[in-house]
């Protein structure tokens, strides 16, 4: 019996707010770097530790052929209302373990989902989702990829 979900996608262009594009960078980072300081100092969560052989600070943004909806499981970590900016509103983080499965090779990954309620700055189609993950060499924009996900996970 498969214990897992595969959930499939194509890699598409983000807004180059969590890290991509310096033209869209607050204070000279980007918002992913901005939210890992945060978490570090604050003791929620390193993501230096999570990935010992280092991240991109930003987000892979993920297009999914299915139905997929990431508020829909069980989440590893949870912060509620969290004020990472001075200057923005407080935002709920949702934080799951997850691997990327890209030509035929497996990347520890996080399922990044900020609250919907929470976000106010940006908004993605429903079926993209972004995922924060160890380097993955060659990966580009209409790539195709596979999330694979726990089905313990899973709320039925």
């Amino acid at each position: 019996m498969c214990n897992k979900l595969l959930v499939d996608g194509i890699v598409v262009q983000g807004y180059g707010l969590a890290g991509a594009d310096p033209n869209n960078k607050r204070d000279g980072l980007g918002c992913i770097e901005m939210q890992a300081r945060y978490f570090k100092r604050e003791g929620l969560f390193d993501f230096d530790h999570y990935f010992p052989n280092g991240w991109k600070s930003a987000t892979l943004n993920v297009k999914v052929d299915s139905a997929f909806d990431p508020l829909k499981i069980r989440h590893d970590y949870t912060f509620h209302k969290i004020q990472w900016n001075p200057n923005d509103t407080a935002e709920t983080f949702y934080m799951t373990d997850v691997e990327i499965c890209f030509e035929h090779k497996k990347y520890r990954a996080i399922l990044y989902v900020i609250d919907p309620e929470t976000k106010q700055n940006c908004y993605h189609h429903p079926q993209t989702i972004e995922i924060i993950a160890e380097p993955i060499p060659n990966i580009q924009h209409g790539d195709r990829l596979t999330l694979i996900i726990d089905t313990k996970k899973l709320r039925l």
